[in-house]
This record gives C-alpha cells, sequence and structure tokens, in this order.
C-alpha cells in the first residue's frame, strides 16, 4: 500500500516531462527530421519580422531587438572600419568590414552594454544574443537577413598548432571569413558550417542536392541558407 503513491507520482512525473519537451522544441543539430516551421512557427509574431517599419535606436538586450523596441536614442556617427586579415604567411591578405559608432565616453557610460542597433534601415549587431559590450567598444555587423534566422558575416578563428625548426609548438588562432545564424526564437548564436547547413536543408532535396554539387561548399552557405528561408517563407 506504501509504494502505490509513489508509483502513480512517478507516471505523472514523466507526463509532465514530455509534455514539457513537446512544448520546448527547438531546431535541433543533431535531429534534422525535427519540423522546426511547424514546432516554432510564432517566430513570425516577432514585432522585427512582421513590422513594415524598424524603429531607429539602440538594443540593449536581444529582446528589444525582438520586439523593434530600441531603448535608447541612436547618437554620434557610423562609421565602417575595413580590418585586413592574414590567414598564414603563405596566404594574400584580405579585408573585413564590421561597422562602430563614435560617441563620447559620456553617452557610452550612460547608454551601457548594447546588443546592437538600427538606423531606421539597417541593423547592425554584435556577434550573438549572449554578447553585449560598451557602444563605443564594440565591433558590429549588419545583418544580411531576418527571419527564422538571423545571417550576417563573421571573422571566426580557428585554433591552429604550429611548428619551427629547433623550437617549441605554438598554438595560434588562423581568422577566416564565415557566417553566423541566431535562432530568432532562442536566441542561440551558432557558426554556419557546411554539415549544419545540409541539416537545414534536409526537407528541401531540390537545394540540398543542387548544395552537394557546389565545388566550394563555403563560399555559398549564406546564399543557400537564405534561399532555403525565402522559400520557406513565402
Amino acid at each position: 500500500m506504501n509504494n502505490m503513491p509513489n508509483f502513480h507520482l512517478s507516471k505523472f512525473i514523466i507526463v509532465v516531462l514530455f509534455i514539457t519537451n513537446i512544448g520546448c522544441a527547438q531546431y535541433d543539430d543533431e535531429n534534422p527530421t525535427i519540423k522546426q516551421y511547424e514546432l516554432d512557427y510564432n517566430y513570425r509574431e516577432f514585432p522585427i519580422i512582421k513590422d513594415s517599419v524598424k524603429n531607429p535606436g539602440i538594443y540593449r538586450n536581444f529582446e528589444e531587438f525582438r520586439a523593434n523596441r530600441p531603448s535608447a536614442k541612436l547618437a554620434g556617427v557610423i562609421v565602417g572600419v575595413d580590418t585586413k586579415y592574414r590567414s598564414s604567411i603563405f596566404n594574400d591578405p584580405f579585408f573585413f568590414k564590421s561597422y562602430k559608432i563614435d560617441v563620447s565616453k559620456e553617452i557610452a557610460r550612460d547608454v551601457g552594454s548594447v546588443f546592437g542597433f538600427c538606423d531606421g534601415h539597417t541593423i547592425y549587431i554584435t556577434r550573438g544574443a549572449q554578447d553585449s559590450c560598451r557602444i563605443n567598444d564594440a565591433s558590429f555587423y549588419e545583418l544580411n537577413y531576418i527571419g527564422r534566422f538571423c545571417v550576417y558575416d563573421t571573422i571566426n578563428f580557428s585554433a591552429s598548432m604550429s611548428t619551427l625548426p629547433n623550437m617549441p609548438a605554438m598554438m595560434s588562432y588562423v581568422p577566416e571569413k564565415g557566417v553566423t545564424i541566431i535562432e530568432m526564437t532562442t536566441g542561440e548564436s551558432k557558426v554556419l558550417n557546411n554539415g549544419r547547413l545540409k541539416k537545414i536543408l534536409a526537407d528541401n532535396k531540390v537545394l540540398l542536392e543542387r548544395f552537394k554539387s557546389e565545388e566550394h561548399k563555403s563560399e555559398h552557405l549564406k546564399e543557400y541558407l537564405i534561399d532555403y528561408l525565402r522559400e520557406r517563407e513565402k
């Protein structure tokens, strides 16, 4: 008799956990069979997507961005910065454009940490929803697409071990042009790579097969992702 209530309680906990997991379903890199568009369709209701006008101003966090409700007035001058990178001494250097806001220290202190900003037309953000810093210290990246995923170009650094004669091995970080995506419903940011894109494209066989036949896949990641998103969001 004493074991009976515990048995029923265990079943109740299992059922609650099962229901909770269904309600919180997210895009899963390890399980491409999950139809994210069916499970998390409400992303279309975020004001930053459905509003025809993007309000100018500074977003202090990711939630303000999604709500199209910047909480600080945009001040200062937006400056484009072309930074020179070299992946190795054997490769030609390349340039990558990011953006900064030229404001006084007093304004930066008053605004505090920021996620990004909008000039009324274009949106610029820091590296991800979890990242924020003072507006005069941050590098911002122009959003190329806003929808199920936010898509933008970034510089990513990969670890590389180098050795020279009679010298100990040294760890260095190699800069590479890359694409980052932010999942709109969770704010999770990830680097887009070949494997991740294939899983996203899994339910569009035409695009997937076309991508598989590309010779230089890493150069076309953003192109294929945006084509996929536009088709799904028609």
